[in-house]
């Protein structure tokens, strides 16, 4: 199953650099931070995918990077990415849960339900999406208590208005930092934003010995969390590259080599104390990336009739301070009809790109450019 599960991560690692890259370009988005959760997004698109068919399913399997796996391998792969939140570390809290809501009256395909069931560990329920309010109240509290409280309003009434299915998942993550910083160490400094903007910020500041790689256009540094299985690895661009560059410079593929780079190094590191949240409708984002058949209509797998993607709404949020990290992100897809020197120094005061990783698997939780930290 390794081969597999490492074929998936990089396929859903992938999806993440492309729609980083795309959304970061958007024109509204400037100066804006772009966070996201890679890896629920391909959750609530893979079981959508299980009722897919013709332009609907080739765009998903575009977005996907499913090439010749077929359904099954796909599912059990993720199935046993959900079974990461059993044992992953003491010292870290993943949890990961999928549900399925589906018009009063209307039952899913027994085929279906059986393959979310099975591999996705999905719950399937009946809702009234003709009183929109009560309905979008339901599964925002499903959403808020898989999410520790983190995301409490994922989706709107007017959003699920016409719904026939939404799909849904939710992630969570804390993790402890293997060496925590000192909060005596922590003070104010100036961290400068992506518009030019200067603002104040508490710094966290910590002197040990980290996975650490220079290149010409950034440092690198990977923050073990408990056990060291799971890190985040925080890429901070060189003072004299732009945003822009490094933002087309790390690609998929580079990603996948700068780790290899890394070098246990002696060094003083500052990261800003912040918060960070994203919320957008990926729809243009994902249609763009696979094709306009994406949203249908198809899907007769399902059992309901045709049905059209209307939204795919994604919201993730990130916390870091002196003990750890909390991160939480859910998806909800809603169908309607129709080399360094022995010791460096690096300072994160200017936009940045951080990830949480699997270190095992490489499956990258959490994905995003901090541009204007709060």
């Amino acid at each position: 199953m390794r081969a597999p599960l490492t074929n998936r991560a990089k396929a859903g690692n992938d999806l993440g650099f492309r729609l980083l890259s795309h959304l970061a370009a958007a024109e509204d988005a400037a100066g804006k931070n772009v966070f996201l959760s890679s890896f629920s997004i391909a959750i609530a698109l893979a079981m959508t995918y299980n009722g897919a068919d013709g332009e609907a399913k080739e765009a998903l399997s575009a977005i996907l990077g499913l090439d010749d796996s077929n359904l099954e391998e796909l599912n059990e792969a993720n199935a046993a990415f959900l079974a990461m939140q059993d044992g992953l570390d003491p010292k870290v809290t993943l949890a990961i849960a999928n549900s399925i809501w589906v018009a009063t009256g209307l039952t899913l395909a027994p085929e279906f339900v059986r393959r979310i069931g099975d591999h996705y560990a999905g719950k399937v329920a009946n809702l009234d999406f003709s009183a929109p309010v009560e309905a979008a109240r339901v599964i925002n509290e499903w959403v808020a208590k898989q999410t520790r409280g983190k995301i409490a309003n994922l989706l709107s009434p007017p959003t699920v208005l016409d719904a026939i299915v939404i799909l849904v998942n939710a992630i969570y993550f804390k993790g402890v930092w293997t060496n925590q910083f000192d909060k005596r160490y922590t003070s104010e400094s100036v961290f400068t934003c992506a518009d030019g903007r200067r603002k104040r910020l508490p710094m966290m500041a910590q002197s040990g010995i980290w996975h650490y790689s220079e290149t010409e256009m950034f440092q690198g540094i990977v923050l073990p969390y408990g056990e060291r299985r799971v890190g985040m690895h925080v890429l901070l661009p060189k003072p004299d590259v732009s945003l822009g560059t490094f933002q087309e410079h790390l690609t998929s593929e580079r990603w996948k080599e700068w780790p290899w780079h890394a070098r246990p190094s002696e060094g003083d590191f500052v990261l800003p104390r912040f918060k960070a949240r994203y919320k957008e409708n990926l729809v243009e984002a994902l249609v763009a990336l696979g094709g306009k058949g994406f949203k249908g209509p198809a899907f007769p797998g399902m059992g309901v009739g045709d049905l059209r993607i209307s939204a795919v709404i994604h919201e993730a949020v990130l916390e870091v301070n002196e003990e750890g990290a909390e991160a939480a992100a859910a998806t909800a897809v809603v169908m309607t009809r129709g080399g360094p020197s022995l010791r460096f120094s690096m300072v994160v005061d200017r936009p940045f790109f951080c990830a949480i990783c699997d270190q095992e698997t490489g499956a990258i939780l959490f994905m995003g450019w901090i541009l204007d930290p709060e």
